[in-house]
C-alpha cells in the first residue's frame, strides 16, 4: 500500500506558492542532526564500498546525510552492489542462452520438472532487489517523486530569513 495524500511539498514551496491551504507552515520540531558523513560500515564489498564514496558526497552537499544514517546508507548501498550482482549474472545467462543459438528471453524463464514455464528466479531476485533499492532511495530523496519528504539541513537556515524564523510568513513572492 503506498502513502496517502498528495505529495509532501518542501515549506520554502508552500511559502512561494503562498500557502493555498491557509495551515500554520512550521519546521519546529524536525530533528535536524548534524551533517556528517558516517564512517562506512564493515560488511560492505567493493562494489558497494565504491557507491558508499559516490553517492556520500552528493548527500553532504545537499545537506541530507548524518552519522545516524550510517545503516540506513550501508543497506542501499548494499542493494546496489546485489543489484550490480543479480544484472551480471542474468547478463552472463543471457550470453550463454544466445551462445547456445537460443532465443534470448530464455534467460528469464526456469521449467518446472513437468515443464511449466517460470519466470528465471536470478530474475525474481532482481526484481525484488529493485524493489528493495527503491524503498532506499525514498528514504534519502534520492528518487524525484520522494525528493520532496526528505528534510534538509539547510531548512532551518532559510526559515529564519522571515521575521522571527516563524510567524513572519509571507504572502507572496514580492514579500520576500
Amino acid at each position: 500500500m503506498g502513502l496517502r495524500g498528495p505529495k509532501a511539498k518542501p515549506v520554502e514551496l508552500k511559502l512561494l506558492e503562498g500557502n493555498r491551504g491557509h495551515r500554520p507552515v512550521t519546521s519546529d520540531g524536525q530533528l535536524r542532526p548534524q551533517v556528517e558523513v558516517p564512517d562506512p560500515p564493515k560488511y560492505l564489498g567493493k562494489e558497494a564500498r565504491k557507491e558508499w564514496k559516490r553517492i556520500t558526497v552528493e548527500l553532504v552537499r545537499n545537506n541530507i546525510i548524518s552519522k545516524l544514517d550510517q545503516q540506513m546508507l550501508g543497506m542501499l548501498c548494499q542493494s546496489i552492489e546485489r543489484l550490480v550482482m543479480f544484472e551480471t549474472a542474468l547478463q552472463r545467462q543471457m550470453e550463454l542462452v544466445v551462445g547456445k543459438g537460443m532465443d534470448p528471453e530464455q534467460a528469464y524463464i526456469s521449467y518446472t520438472d513437468k515443464g511449466y514455464e517460470l519466470q528465471a528466479v536470478r530474475y525474481q531476485l532482481l526484481n525484488k532487489e529493485r524493489e528493495m533499492l527503491m524503498k532506499l532511495l525514498g528514504e534519502f530523496g534520492l528518487s524525484p517523486s520522494l525528493r520532496a519528504k526528505v528534510v534538509t539541513g539547510s531548512r532551518q537556515a532559510q526559515m529564519t530569513l522571515f521575521p522571527g524564523g516563524q510567524g513572519g510568513t509571507p504572502s507572496s513572492f514580492e514579500d520576500f
